[in-house]
């Protein structure tokens, strides 16, 4: 019996070895699959939410580029409009935020003339002179022009570049910028507006719906706004997923920071509540209208597959009746149903 206890160690280890495999394939349906892991994809899939992985640039070919476009932007300026580099506190924490001001050469007096806030776009982006000509031809026809890089905008190295705040903060920084136009003698301040194209469509979007403190501008040009950010996150994937997920202000996912991904839709939006009760009632409202959207766009899609469903068996029909077949039922639409 003794000279049987090793065999009989070896069996049952063998067995305990090869149960996990036998219980898998035994498992009853619906069991989490095991799927082999494919790491170079993995890889490429991977998303951080740690503020340290936020992507990295090349933060003095930046500056060296931004210090280029402000040497541009003063030669061509020269004699056409009046042109300075200034810096402003922002009303999100008091950090200064660069900008370019263009105004007119020869203003025509107290608070004649109107202004506007341009916003640049790119996540990380910056005003460069690709704007002069956009630029020249609104203050040759009268307006004063700021150009706020607000954070996140390149140019100013690591700390700017890293303090982004998609849709947070940098709303405030270039809603601050008004008050610079305010200062100025010659600017009405109620004939102030601001425009911007793609990520500074959406930030001029968010900033003409803004109603808890007000927004300061009368008018607005959002062109081509990113409207829907959960949806441009899906589309675009990992690579552009990670700008986002790695702010320090997100920390992840949408489906880890829900609340802090559809807080600055500016369709969902409807503006800023105004205390903690009315935020609250907000955010319900949004997931509401989230709710509505997907299930209205499922409803569309199966009243379309449905359509098409009965437009088959009305051909079939026919053929059916010549022959003696078996006619088939309508398609009942979802919304019948709910009825």
């Amino acid at each position: 019996m003794n000279a049987l206890r090793p065999l009989l160690g070896i069996s049952l280890l063998g067995l305990a070895v090869t149960s996990p495999l036998r219980a898998q394939a035994d498992d009853p349906p619906g069991r989490r699959q095991i799927v082999p892991m494919d790491s170079t994809r993995a890889a490429r899939l991977y998303v951080s939410n740690r503020p340290e992985d936020h992507p990295l640039a090349d933060y003095d070919r930046a500056i060296k580029s931004k210090a280029a476009a402000d040497s541009i932007f003063a030669a061509r300026a020269k004699g056409v409009v009046k042109f300075s580099k200034v810096t402003y506190k922002s009303q999100a924490g008091g950090m200064d935020i660069p900008a370019y001001l263009f105004e007119p050469l020869t203003p025509k007096g107290t608070k004649q003339h109107a202004a506007m806030v341009w916003v640049h776009g790119g996540v990380h982006g910056n005003m460069d002179q690709n704007y002069w000509p956009f630029i020249r031809e609104a203050v040759q026809r009268g307006y004063a022009i700021i150009t706020p890089d607000y954070r996140g905008s390149t140019g100013y190295g690591a700390a700017h570049h890293n303090a982004i705040d998609y849709g947070g903060m940098e709303v405030d920084d270039v809603e601050s910028a008004a008050e610079v136009l305010k200062a100025l003698p010659y600017v009405n301040p109620e004939r102030l507006g601001v425009m911007g194209w793609s990520h500074g469509g959406y930030i001029t979007a968010l900033l003409l719906t803004r109603e808890a403190t007000g927004s300061p501008f009368k008018s607005g040009a959002a062109i081509v706004p990113v409207t829907n950010l959960l949806f441009r996150l899906s589309f675009k994937g990992p690579s552009y997923q990670r700008s986002f997920s790695t702010m320090a202000t997100v920390r992840g996912l949408p489906f880890e920071k829900r609340e802090e991904y559809i807080r600055p839709l500016p369709v969902l939006l409807g503006g800023q509540p105004q205390d903690a009760a009315a935020r609250a009632r907000g955010d319900e409202r949004r997931r509401c209208e989230l709710r509505r959207s997907a299930t209205a766009h499922r409803r569309a899609h199966r009243a379309q597959a449905c359509a098409r469903r009965n437009e088959d068996l009305r051909e079939s029909d026919a053929w059916a009746r010549q022959c003696g077949a078996h006619v088939q039922p309508p398609c009942e639409p979802p919304d019948a149903r709910a009825r």
